[in-house]
């Protein structure tokens, strides 16, 4: 068997969808971005994972620098939630994303190399790339899972009434 199609590997990339809670709304971190593609538009934390390095490995270094964000420490719940793979999402080329979701509680922003800040996921501004359907995704994977695994408890404080657990 011949086969007629040249072989260019994809770009493998890591996103992060971190959501928390502020006042009952559901809030997901973003970053500004200083370069392009799509410079000055928000956009999920992300980025090239490295030869030698796993995805989390990479999602770990990646957000703590351009988000100030320490997923072991300032996330109670994280997991690997999709691989987005959609042959057009990056101008630049075929990059597959492996993206993470994760929850926290007040989570205080550090310095980082990027603008960073909270969104509602009601009121999202422009995004870049596809992480509008990512987010959105996310969102409705959430839901579903509060009904099945303990991913509440990452949105919730350590002591919280069953009307917090309701809202």
């Amino acid at each position: 068997m011949e086969y007629r199609k040249t072989y260019q590997p994809p770009t493998v990339t890591v996103d992060a969808v971190v959501f928390q809670l502020q006042k009952n709304e559901l809030e997901v971190l973003l970053i500004k971005r200083s370069k392009d593609p799509f410079k000055d538009c928000w956009a999920l934390p992300g980025g090239y994972s490295a030869l030698g390095e796993t995805t989390r490995e990479a999602l770990q270094d990646i957000v703590k620098r351009k988000a100030g964000v320490d997923l072991t420490k300032d996330l109670k719940y994280i997991e690997q939630l999709y691989t987005f793979d959609t042959i057009a999402r990056d101008p630049r080329g075929h990059a597959v994303s492996v993206t993470y979701m994760g929850c926290g509680l007040n989570i205080a922003l550090k310095q980082s190399s990027e603008p960073t800040t909270f969104f509602s996921v009601s009121n999202l501004p422009k995004l870049a790339y596809d992480h509008v359907e990512i987010i959105n995704y996310a969102r409705q994977r959430l839901a579903a899972k509060l009904t099945y695994t303990n991913a509440v408890y990452g949105l919730l404080p350590k002591n919280f009434t069953l009307s917090q657990l309701q809202a």
